[in-house]
C-alpha cells in the first residue's frame, strides 16, 4: 500500500523496512503468482532484517 501513496512518506522506520522488502520483492504491477513473494517477506521477519532495518531508525540506542 505505502507504493501506492508516493511521494508522500511514512514514518523513516517503515520506509526503511519497505525499502528493504521492495530490494527482493518488486512492486505489484501485474498479476503473478504472490506466494514466493510472501515467502521472501516472512524470511526478512523470521531472520530479524526487518526489525534490524526498522530499529536502526527509530530506536538507534537498541539492538535487536
Amino acid at each position: 500500500g505505502c507504493d501506492f501513496h508516493q511521494p508522500l512518506a511514512s514514518s523513516a522506520a517503515l520506509e526503511a523496512v519497505r525499502k528493504l522488502v521492495r530490494a527482493e520483492v518488486p512492486h505489484l504491477d501485474n498479476d503473478r503468482h504472490f506466494h514466493p513473494d510472501m515467502e521472501k517477506a516472512i524470511a526478512m521477519v523470521r531472520s530479524g532484517a526487518a526489525v534490524k532495518v526498522a530499529g536502526a531508525v527509530a530506536l538507534p540506542g537498541i539492538a535487536p
